[in-house]
């Protein structure tokens, strides 16, 4: 070997030695970086799992019923909202190693493969059993609801520690992965609503019954069986409304407002009630709460003669059903439709069903205590034979049906509000109230304060009053206009 040639290998050799020295720190420095990569991987796997398991343990020990059962599903609930988070961020790459950690550490139902495969079909896992969107309710959720005692709102308020940490450790998953740029689910909000709604539409209808027919409703203190009946036994209220409007309905006000869409399935809905009371309806208090329900809109007796077709769905029924026309005409009560619906088949030409239904009021067995000078001689001279039969009283508008009348006057005004069609007749004491005034009222079988705008006022005593004085609500004043118009010329 030449030195030349011994030469060019030193060469070669100390190049070599030099560049392995760098290379090598630079590899020692990389091998040190993923290091402290891995001590961060391995802390946030850590952590994450920590919430995991937290998670369960809350939904372990919610205060409910079979609650292992809620914490078995509950790592579904998780990478639901996991996976969503992903979709909504953009990005699952950085994350995999790490959810396929928690995933194998937790032995959860998924790996790194199925969650790559939902990040790329937008779809999150366990949809079924997480979802909790205005639309969806999960499975792992509606145990939960099914299991939590009837929602009064749509809200959380007051509700046990360990639902509330779990609804909020639920949102975190989604926003810890999302990233600051994604909205927040706001489950808070959609966990009400779908409680809500379960409890209006999804109540134990046989115990409902139960209490109607025995009048007892210690256990619905603080809810409306009546209502709660019909939600759960007709679909349409659910889809008509959102739960938060159906909470604040009582049953008249639901049936009023599903007569005008359809009366046929209002008329329905009343007859679950009446039928549920069964023999209660010989009792006053049931009876008159339910035959007083004013299903078609207020209307007095004398205004019946111009009901039009107002009617027709209920006349269509007692002709149908002779067990209708027995709950209405021999119950109880005569609070209710009776008399109008008496005028209704002269209006219309039923006069054989008028003929039936005031023979059905003269057998019946509350008649004598409800009527002591028997049938009124207004309903035996009730015109039969034409259609367009004109009021024959309306010049006489202060007869009353009974043979002994309250002489006295009271001074009554008509209230209309603003999402309803029908008209309310409150006593009024405030002489200065006139028509077009708004005033405050009690509303509803729960008294709840609304406004209203005054249609009209008048003195009538209680054979002319729209509505028996002893029964009316009195208005509580009068009232600033809930929406006033700006005047003419103004932007």
């Amino acid at each position: 070997m030449s030195w030349g040639d011994k030469k060019d290998q030193e060469d070669t050799f100390r190049r070599f030695v030099i560049e392995e020295s760098f290379y090598g720190e630079e590899r020692k420095q990389q091998l040190r970086a993923l290091s402290d990569l891995s001590a961060q991987a391995a802390e946030i796997v850590g952590e994450l799992d920590g919430e995991y398991r937290k998670f369960e343990g809350l939904a372990g020990a919610l205060p409910v019923r079979d609650a292992e059962a809620l914490a078995a599903m509950a790592g579904r609930a998780v990478f639901y909202e996991i996976t969503a988070g992903l979709i909504a961020r953009g990005d699952c790459e950085p994350f995999l190693d790490i959810l396929d950690a928690v995933c194998r550490r937790r032995g959860a139902p998924c790996g790194r493969a199925d969650i790559a495969r939902a990040f790329a079909a937008k779809e999150p896992l366990f949809r079924t059993e997480g979802a909790l969107t205005r639309d969806e309710c999960g499975t792992f959720w509606l145990k939960l609801i099914s299991r939590l005692p009837p929602a009064q709102s749509a809200s959380v308020e007051g509700e046990p520690e360990e639902l509330v940490c779990l609804i909020a450790l639920a949102e975190s998953f989604y926003s810890e992965f999302a990233g600051d740029a994604a909205l927040p689910p706001r489950l808070y909000e959609r966990f009400a609503e779908h409680r809500l709604r379960f409890s209006l539409l999804t109540p134990d209808t046989d115990k409902l019954r139960d209490a109607i027919r025995r009048q007892d409703f210690s256990d619905y203190r603080l809810t409306n069986p009546y209502r709660d009946l019909i939600t759960a036994s007709f679909p349409e209220p659910g889809r008509w409304w959102s739960a938060e409007k159906l909470a604040s309905m009582d049953e008249e006000e639901l049936l009023a407002e599903t007569y005008r869409r359809d009366p046929a399935l209002a008329v329905r809905m009343w007859r679950l009630l009446l039928d549920a009371a069964g023999e209660r309806l010989g009792d006053r208090p049931a009876a008159d709460r339910l035959l007083s329900l004013e299903i078609a809109g207020h209307c007095t007796r004398y205004e019946a003669w111009e009901c039009g077709g107002r009617f027709d769905a209920i006349l269509d029924e007692l002709e149908r059903d002779d067990g209708f026309a027995r709950q209405l005409y021999q119950s109880a009560s005569l609070n209710g439709y009776q008399a109008n619906l008496l005028i209704a088949c002269c209006v219309r030409g039923r006069v054989p069903l008028m003929e039936h239904l005031r023979e059905l009021l003269e057998q019946s067995p509350h008649l004598g205590e409800l009527w002591p000078g028997g049938l009124s001689k207004w309903v035996l001279l009730l015109p039969e034979n034409t259609l367009s039969t004109k009021n024959p009283r309306a010049k006489r508008p202060r007869t009353g049906p009974a043979p002994l009348e309250d002489a006295r006057e009271y001074r009554c005004c008509s209230v209309r509000f603003e999402e309803l069609a029908a008209e309310y007749a409150y006593l009024c004491g405030d002489p200065a109230v006139v028509p077009g005034d708004y005033v405050r009222v009690p509303f509803g079988r729960n008294g709840a304060e609304r406004v209203g705008r005054v249609m009209r006022v008048g003195l009538y005593t209680s054979a002319d009053a729209p509505y028996p004085p002893e029964r009316m609500k009195e208005v509580l004043g009068r009232a600033a206009e809930p929406h006033p118009q700006a005047p003419r010329g103004e932007n």
